[in-house]
């Protein structure tokens, strides 16, 4: 149930993450509830809605550089809302829910990151009507941007699929005129680097564990 994942993620050393559709309309409302619990890093949505909202749950977060700069990482995801009102869930517009949290994190940050699982040409429009966003991290439509594209004061990046590339974005800060002065995001080729031996020995683990799970009979003939 998305668990095995999770714990890839805390091995991984991720620092942020939000969720997508895939785990969103396919889990169970208890799953998605606790997918998270047991994560080691932050995991940010501002457009999820629901009478009881995960504990994991952050709108945004904000993490302060060791030079003092302050960044405020929010989250949004597909408003799947036919499936996802079904399992007892809401999703916001992207609009609606920027709109609400949008003003005061800009207030208190110096530098925001979108991590988007909304799609190219959401994030390019989001680029476009709100300026005060100067990083989105896009997902979804598995779009790759090898150099950035650039939008309105955004830069829009995304990485692909399949682990093929990685993303880099490198934010260049002006300690005297306290502002960003450039912004850059490339996405490498990796397929040509070697496997991550411990890596593959913790997936086929997790893999002989859920086809020891995937055994139990639910139902006989």
């Amino acid at each position: 149930m998305g668990k095995a994942n999770v714990s890839l993620l805390n091995d991984a050393g991720y620092d942020f993450a939000t969720f997508g559709n895939n785990e969103g309309i396919t889990l169970a409302h208890e799953d998605l509830l606790h997918l998270y619990d047991n994560a080691a890093f932050e995991v940010v949505c501002a457009n999820m809605q629901g009478e009881q909202l995960p504990a994991w749950l952050h709108a945004s977060v904000i993490r302060t550089s060791k030079s003092g700069i302050k960044i405020g990482v929010l989250g949004l995801t597909a408003p799947f809302n036919d499936y996802y009102d079904l399992l007892g869930w809401h999703m916001d517009t992207p609009w609606e829910a920027l709109a609400a949290h949008l003003p005061a994190l800009r207030q208190e940050v110096d530098i925001v990151v979108l991590l988007s699982h909304l799609g190219i040409s959401e994030d390019r429009e989001i680029a476009r009507r709100f300026p005060e966003i100067d990083v989105i991290i896009g997902g979804h439509t598995h779009h790759l941007l090898k150099t950035g594209e650039y939008e309105n004061n955004a830069v829009i990046t995304a990485a692909g699929k399949y682990c093929t590339h990685i993303g880099e974005v490198i934010l260049t800060w002006d300690h005297e005129r306290k502002k960003l002065v450039k912004k850059e995001a490339y996405a490498t080729d990796i397929t040509d680097h070697k496997i991550d031996v411990e890596a593959e020995k913790r997936i086929i683990n997790l893999e002989k564990m859920a086809n020891e799970k995937l055994q139990k009979k639910i139902s006989s003939p």
